[in-house]
Order: structure tokens, then C-alpha cells, then sequence
């Protein structure tokens, strides 16, 4: 029987294995190893920095549909409260109401139905309806008036513009050719119309301003003449509504009271009190 063999024993030291740190995982975009930066584009051309710039402008997708979001939710929150405090507002504010005009028919039904004397109708008639109607024809005066004045004025500033520029009515000369492709350009450019107001603007383009020109008029009929030029009236213009001698304090009560709630002035009262005292004189019958 064999002897066994001697193990003798060695003192190794032990092996001391140190601890492997591994570093910060990077985020995970690609089978490759590229760093998405949110500020800047990857650039490269290998697989992994194509796929890594196809994620940025996925994540750049995300984050500008996300704004978007946030800001369409902000405006909303915005529109939601200015509304209601639009809605507070009016509810808060005091409500007038207005007192309604009977009509002369109505006026006259109720006198043959004995709800009111006939004196008290033809009171109301004098004081109330003949004021508003009054009212309403000198409103809608005033409203075909200003639907009218554009195209007046114009009219009246190119008549004077042929008195200081004649030319411009000479066909075939310089003058009116220069006007005439003006007004050719503001049709085509701008879409205007062929009418006073257009023909006005092409002269004025060509020519200067109307008041320019009668400067230039006036100076120059001044040099003709030897003499300086005179002063130019500032203060030129049409002239004012003649409304006579009228006494404001024979006006009617409702009247004077509907004066005083529209705040009326002193030349519009006069003018109104004429119209109702030249219907009253001529024995109109209401």
C-alpha cells in the first residue's frame, strides 16, 4: 500500500480581488453608444448616430407638442376667466331702461277707449312724439350724410384740383396720361374702385396734396401780380346752419327733457325747435 503523499503546506497570501466600479449607464437610445444632447442635433453617419437623431427629433416633437399643449390650456384659462369677469361686470352694472314712444295711433286708441282725456293725447303728441320724430329724421339725416361725405368730398377736391391743374382734363397731355396710370395702379394694386375718391388719390400722388397746390397757385398769381402773397384764411370753410332767433324757452316740456338726457347742444336744440315750430305753424294735422 503506497504511502501517502505529503502535502506541505504553502502560506500563500490570500487574493484579494478589489471591487469593480462600473461607470453611469448612459441613456439607452440605440443598440450603439451615442449621448443624446436635448440642446444639439447628433450628428454622424454610422447606424447608431442615425437612430440616435431620429430620437431627438422624436423627443424635440414631444416636448414642442407638449408646450403647445400647456399654452392652448393657458389661453383657454385665460378666455374662461375674462369671460366671466365680463359676465360679473354686466351683471353688476346698472341697467337703464328705456322709455318707450307710444305711436299717435296708439295715442289716439286710447282716447276713444276713455283711458285718457283727448287734451292729455294731444299733450303727449306736441311734447313726446313730434320731439322723436324729430330725432329720428335728423339721425337718419346724419347717417346718409356720412355714408355720402367720402365720396362728396372727394368730388369737390378733384373739381378744384382740374381749376388749379387743368391740364389734367386735357386729353393726351402729360399731366392727365400720369393721372390716368395712377388711377390704373390703385385699381390693380389695391382693389379700389374707379371713383372720385381713387382719382383724387392718383392726382395727389402724382401732384402733391390739394392744399400744396393751392399754395403754390396763390404764390404764383401773387408773382404775376408784383405783389407778396396774402395771407391764406385758416379759418375758410362751410358755412354754419343759420337757425334765426329762436327762443329755447318756448320748447315743449318733453322736449327740453329729451334735450337734456341726450346732452344736446345749444346749435342742435335751436335747430329742433325750428323743424317743430315750422310743423306747428303750418297746421299740420298729427
Amino acid at each position: 500500500m503506497a504511502e501517502p503523499k505529503t502535502v506541505t503546506a504553502t502560506e500563500d497570501k490570500p487574493q484579494v480581488t478589489p471591487p469593480v466600479v462600473e461607470p453611469p449607464k448612459e441613456p439607452d437610445v440605440s443598440p450603439g453608444t451615442v449621448v443624446l444632447d436635448d440642446d444639439k442635433e447628433p450628428g454622424g453617419d454610422s447606424p447608431e448616430a442615425v437612430f440616435a437623431r431620429k430620437v431627438w427629433r422624436e423627443r424635440r416633437e414631444a416636448r414642442a407638442e407638449a408646450k403647445a399643449a400647456r399654452d392652448e390650456a393657458q389661453r383657454e384659462r385665460d378666455e374662461r376667466i375674462r369671460a366671466e369677469e365680463q359676465l360679473r361686470l354686466a351683471k353688476e352694472a346698472p341697467t337703464t331702461k328705456e322709455t318707450k314712444i307710444y305711436s299717435m295711433a296708439e295715442v289716439r286708441q286710447a282716447v276713444r277707449d276713455g283711458r285718457i282725456s283727448e287734451a292729455d293725447g294731444d299733450t303727449y303728441i306736441q311734447d313726446t312724439i313730434i320731439p322723436h320724430q324729430i330725432k329720428q329724421t335728423l339721425e337718419a339725416e346724419k347717417r346718409q350724410q356720412a355714408e355720402k361725405q367720402p365720396l362728396e368730398r372727394a368730388a369737390a377736391e378733384l373739381e378744384e384740383f382740374k381749376t388749379i391743374i387743368p391740364q389734367i382734363m386735357v386729353e393726351g397731355s402729360d399731366e392727365r396720361t400720369k393721372v390716368l396710370i395712377e388711377v390704373r395702379r390703385l385699381m390693380d394694386s389695391r382693389g379700389w374702385a374707379n371713383d372720385s375718391r381713387t382719382q383724387v388719390q392718383a392726382v395727389e400722388n402724382v401732384f402733391g396734396r390739394l392744399s400744396e397746390n393751392k399754395k403754390r397757385g396763390e404764390v404764383d398769381r401773387a408773382t404775376r401780380a408784383g405783389l407778396r402773397p396774402g395771407p391764406v384764411d385758416a379759418g375758410a370753410g362751410g358755412a354754419g346752419v343759420t337757425t334765426g332767433a329762436v327762443d329755447l324757452s318756448k320748447a315743449p316740456p318733453g322736449m327740453r327733457a329729451m334735450w337734456e338726457r341726450n346732452g344736446d347742444s345749444v346749435e342742435t336744440r335751436k335747430k329742433e325747435l325750428k323743424i317743430y315750430q315750422d310743423l306747428k305753424a303750418s297746421g299740420r294735422r298729427f
